[in-house]
Parts: structure tokens; sequence; C-alpha cells
């Protein structure tokens, strides 16, 4: 079980750009992504992360562009795993636990968007915290056009599927 501590809601409750790039650089550094990852692919619908979805492994590393609105960041407990994924491992704190945020994929008014979980590194909190909130759906969220490294699902964070900010992407 993964126990959530933190602010949780939505974007504008107690998410300010100072607490969440003080958060992230207690963290560990991330490091850089794989040049066998390529330039970066877009990949905005809901179709387009069932394809992440679907190749499973092979996807992972790639970067994507994406677009998410996202609630505020949590600290969320990683579980002990036998393959461990390094990415998530250099993101951990002293305690074992990450800064993420829950994320809706997909633009405004998609009627399938998906459920991500966007994890958090020091160098690039300033680009989440400095993302405008906006209402989506009576939700005040963080509105991201990012770049992302895929993961896929997680087990050391409950199955979520999960990614990590690597900047800012245009649309």
């Amino acid at each position: 079980m993964v126990s959530m501590l933190g602010t949780g809601g939505t974007a504008a409750e107690g998410d300010s750009p100072e607490r969440i790039i003080d958060g992230a650089e207690r963290r560990g550094q991330l490091p850089p992504p794989s040049p066998a990852a390529g330039p970066a692919e877009p990949a905005f619908s809901s179709s387009d992360y069932e394809r992440l979805i679907v190749e499973g492994g092979d996807a992972r590393g790639r970067l994507v562009q994406v677009e998410l609105f996202c609630g505020s960041v949590q600290t969320v407990a990683t579980r002990s795993v036998d393959d461990p994924d390094p990415l998530i491992r250099a993101l951990e704190d002293e305690d074992g636990r990450v800064s993420g945020a829950e994320c809706r994929w997909g633009p405004r008014g998609e009627d399938r968007r998906e459920d991500f979980f966007l994890l958090l590194g020091g160098e690039h909190a300033e680009t989440f915290a400095g993302a405008p909130i906006v209402d989506d759906g009576f939700v005040r969220r963080r509105h991201l056009v990012a770049e992302v490294e895929w993961i896929g699902r997680s087990e050391e964070l409950s199955l979520r599927t999960v990614g990590v900010l690597r900047g800012q992407a245009s649309r």
C-alpha cells in the first residue's frame, strides 16, 4: 500500500512555487535521458497514451510531448521491488518517497482523459511551479505542455502509470 503525504487536493491549495522547488531540491539528481531515447515525439491524445501502455517495456525511456492538467504536489512512498527503476530511485528522498502530481493526460474536452502520475526532479520543479493554474472541469489544476520521459506502469508506485518531467514543450 502506498501512503500519501503532502497536501493533495487541487493545484491552488498550498502548492506555492517555493514549496514545490524546495521539496524537489531535497531529492536526488535526475540522470539525463538516454541518447537512445531520440527526440521527443508528440503524444497529446488519449490514444497516444494507450499506445504507450500497449507498447509496454518497449516504450520505457521514450521522450514524449504531452498536455497535462495536474493537481498539487504530493509525496508518495515507494514500495520495495526486486528490479527497481533507476529513474524512480534517483528521485527518492532518504525516507524512500518521491514527489509528484496526479495528472489528467490530454486536452480539455477530450472524452477519454487518462490518469498519469508525473514525477518531479529538482532541476525541473520550476517548470511545474511556473505552470498556470486553470479551471479544468470545475477543478483547479496546473496546465503543462511538457516533455516527459515515459516509465509506464510502476510496481514501486503501486502500478500507477508514471513519467518524469524533463522540461517544457510546445504544441
